[in-house]
């Protein structure tokens, strides 16, 4: 049992988001998306088709970590490979992402954007322990106590 002391919507305040992501003082990431969310095709492989992909892949092409932190991204991929990078970069603190489908379009994304050392550093550093979440209560009610 578990509970959410605080919600980020990625649109409405992705340097929020990000500085939350990269922060040393994070050490666990719960992500619930859908498949369509993850942008992976039948291969697990990114699929770039997607404009959001497309766009997050130009984002990521920034050559100061400054520019990267300034970037709206706009799939969960991108955030992650953003993240990998910066943490790499100023701490190398590990990660624990809880969810197999994030973590795949983590390391997509690096893959494509980075090549094999980033999408390696993600595989070999961050940890993705299995989790099951039978119920997800958006708005607690005196009823359901």
């Amino acid at each position: 049992i578990g509970a959410y002391c605080e919600y980020l919507f990625a649109p409405d305040d992705h340097r929020k988001i990000l500085h939350r992501l990269c922060a040393a003082s994070t050490k666990i990431l719960s992500i619930m998306v859908s498949p369509e969310e993850l942008h992976l095709d039948e291969n697990q492989e990114l699929d770039e088709t997607s404009e959001d992909v497309q766009a997050d892949l130009q984002a990521l092409e920034c050559q100061r970590l400054e520019e990267l932190s300034e970037r709206p991204f706009r799939t969960v991929a991108g955030y992650l490979a953003a993240t990998a990078i910066i943490r790499r970069m100023e701490h190398e603190v590990p990660l624990a992402v809880l969810g197999d489908g994030p973590v795949a379009a983590a390391v997509a994304m690096a893959r494509k954007s980075f090549g094999d050392d980033l999408a390696e550093y993600i595989q070999a550093k961050w940890r993705f322990p299995k989790m099951v979440c039978e119920r997800v209560v958006y708005h607690i009610t005196p009823d359901l106590l």
